[in-house]
């Protein structure tokens, strides 16, 4: 249990997300910006053998909610906007960091961290990515793979956002 401002403070913390999300082995905040940040990733997975690509990425942050016109109108971003959370609440009021890579190994990588209130200290936490890998890649290959990693990657920022409401929420005692 933590509530969305927790969850966005450990999302935004774009200087330390390698410590917490287990599947960047590289994370370098380029540039700060007053609604993101330009960040230099390298992800890795095992599949077999060790996968893994690197990336430069353009956060942005919608505290009020990514604006339509930035949302795919087929849903999964293929169309070359931003792919829409699945799991959201519907009517339940949303922030969201959006992710675009500008540079990096593959051909398209983009997608949005949904917060949405669940409760007073419970958020839901959503994420829609489209990935399109480079030709030589075959997708069947990182798809199952990539859904897995994005499962403990959630998983990582739950038990993060949590153990730093906990502490917080002890020092407040």
């Amino acid at each position: 249990m933590a509530p969305l401002r927790m969850v966005w403070e450990c999302l935004t913390d774009y200087d330390h997300l390698d410590k917490f999300i287990p599947s960047l082995v590289e994370n370098k905040c380029l540039e700060r910006r007053p609604q993101g940040a330009l960040l230099k990733q390298v992800g890795a997975v095992k599949m077999g053998v060790q996968f893994s690509a690197q990336c430069k990425l353009e956060c942005s942050e919608f505290q009020n909610g990514l604006p339509e016109e930035f949302c795919s109108t087929s849903g999964d971003g293929s169309d070359g906007l931003l792919p829409h959370p699945k799991d959201s609440i519907p009517g339940v009021k949303y922030s969201d960091i959006s992710f675009v890579q500008v540079e990096g190994d593959f051909q398209a990588f983009r997608g949005v961290w949904r917060m949405q209130p669940e409760g007073p200290r419970t958020t839901r936490l959503s994420y829609s990515l489209y990935v399109q890998p480079m030709s030589w890649l075959p997708v069947r290959l990182i798809q199952n793979r990539i859904q897995q990693e994005v499962i403990t990657n959630l998983s990582a920022i739950k038990n993060h956002s949590e153990k730093l409401f906990s502490l917080q929420d002890k020092g407040a005692s």
